[in-house]
């Protein structure tokens, strides 16, 4: 028996085909269905929005990472299968712009608003008369040359004014722009421009790249043969140095990897999960540029308000309004916020989260971290917990886990315990823990005075019957649903 789509997976199939751009929305934003999904047709979303003419539907499922590049089966497929010239024309003109789709996902839309808004910005660049705000601690963790320029020369500064020729406005923020979010964009003329920032600032092979993006586009336009014309060089972060669960981004270039130094930084000595030497100032021992400084259990821990508060409302609301945790000392050292009910170690994992999106969470400290996730109003940690949880699935702990699934709201998780539960079925039934469940839920039911069935009796049934394609998983299929329905019995449950 095949794996089967969830609930949520199919809703996004129907609505795609009815171009029901809103609910489309909340299933890939709030509900976290894959946009690449695949039915039992081996069709995704795009290609039904594409086939049912639903170009509002198109153009959303490209913007969040629907795959449909040029020469490869999705894509030639919904090219194919398009309704309209419209969508043809929108898809065509995706694969000239690029066959690379990225995800824009929180964290990213978090490093590209922090630079184009400024936010938080502690010293401002006038580049030939044209202001560009920036931050210190994020320029010191990704530039050799700003780290040296910020700690001596431009110390004291809250402006630098640069009037060179050499240096366009355009060309500088283009720079700047790579640094906060290891994407480079900038017209084919200002490309040489961009090299020579980037190497006075000591980018780590930001030459080599721009050179080898210029050389792609060259070729581009020779086997082209005058059809195309390259006006734009764009580089894309690479995919394979993303953060994740459990992991570390490598090589010294990618911006996780410099903010993850940074949030080592801000750690307690004896709280680093490295005790690397860090890529600071010798003298040192703290992050660079600190503005806020939070305790918790005694531990100080010196951090940037910038990831705190454009990263969580909760930190953004407690250090705008001064809540009464917030006790301010003279106008010489950070404000200071003692934290309550957390561990240090929790804080831990919540700042490297917000620095560098990394999560670095194990059984048992996962369910603490979500606590504090949901505490903090920070979906994306909380989700991340779940991700882990979710990969650590078996039949002693998936009823515990989806419990925890349906308290903190994460229809991703709740729906890979139902599909754990549905495969070790006979495993799952023995154990009282299953009963307790049926009989919670058969409780909440009455208690709203509901003549709906049972919940994860519902699910279940789903589960099970949903992907069931030959004899023999229909046999399958049915003996499964004769173990519900017997414990149903037993418990004396109509459902």
């Amino acid at each position: 028996m095949s794996h089967p789509i969830s609930k949520d997976a199919l809703e996004l199939f129907r609505h795609c085909k009815k171009g029901n751009i809103e609910e489309v929305r909340v299933l890939v934003e709030q509900r976290d269905v894959d946009v690449n999904i695949r039915d039992i047709w081996d069709s995704t979303p795009l290609y039904y929005a594409c086939l049912c003419g639903h170009l509002p539907v198109v153009e959303y499922l490209i913007g969040v990472g629907a795959r449909c590049e040029a020469n490869t089966f999705d894509g030639e497929r919904c090219l194919y299968g398009a309704l309209t010239d419209d969508i043809r024309r929108t898809l065509t003109q995706h694969n000239l712009v690029t066959t690379h789709t990225i995800r824009r996902d929180a964290y990213d839309e978090f490093l590209r608003r922090l630079f184009e808004s400024g936010e938080y910005s502690d010293i401002t660049f006038v580049v030939q008369g044209e202001a560009v705000p920036l931050h210190r601690c994020l320029l010191t963790a990704r530039s050799e040359y700003f780290r040296d320029m910020l700690q001596k020369r431009w110390h004291s500064r809250d402006k630098v004014i640069i009037n060179k020729d050499m240096v366009t406005p355009d060309a500088f923020r283009a720079v700047m722009k790579y640094m906060y979010t290891g994407r480079f964009e900038c017209p084919v003329e200002l490309v040489e421009c961009c090299i020579r920032i980037g190497v006075n600032c000591k980018l780590p092979n930001f030459r080599l790249m721009l050179e080898d993006a210029e050389r792609k586009a060259q070729v581009l336009q020779m086997g082209k043969q005058g059809l195309v014309k390259v006006t734009t060089v764009v580089v894309e972060p690479d995919e394979s140095c993303s953060p994740g669960v459990g992991s570390w981004v490598g090589g010294s270039e990618g911006v996780g990897s410099d903010l993850r130094d940074l949030a080592q930084a801000t750690l307690p000595p004896h709280l680093r999960f490295w005790p690397t030497e860090m890529p600071f100032c010798p003298t040192q021992d703290h992050a660079p540029f600190a503005d806020v400084c939070f305790v918790i259990d005694g531990h100080p821990f010196l951090c940037h308000k910038m990831f705190f508060c454009t990263r969580s409302e909760y930190f953004r609301a407690l250090l705008r309004d001064h809540f009464h945790e917030t006790q301010w000392q003279d106008s010489s050292s950070l404000p200071t916020i003692t934290l309550h009910d957390v561990s240090p170690q929790v804080f831990a994992v919540l700042v490297h989260y917000l620095y560098c999106n990394q999560t670095i969470v194990s059984l048992e400290n996962a369910i603490e971290v979500m606590v504090a996730a949901d505490m903090w109003l920070v979906s994306g940690l909380k989700r991340q917990c779940g991700v882990y949880l979710g990969s650590r699935l078996h039949t002693d702990n998936v009823i515990s886990i989806l419990r925890l699934a349906r308290l903190f709201q994460l229809p991703r998780l709740e729906d890979q315990c139902v599909t754990c539960m549905a495969k070790n079925l006979d495993q799952v039934v023995e154990t009282q823990e299953f009963r307790d469940l049926v009989l919670d839920d058969a409780d909440e039911v009455r208690g709203r005075q509901e003549t709906d069935s049972v919940p994860i009796i519902d699910d279940l049934r789903f589960h099970i019957s949903s992907a069931v394609q030959t004899v023999s998983g229909i046999m399958e299929a049915r003996t499964k649903l004769s173990v519900i329905e017997a414990v149903l019995e037993d418990l004396g449950i109509e459902a």
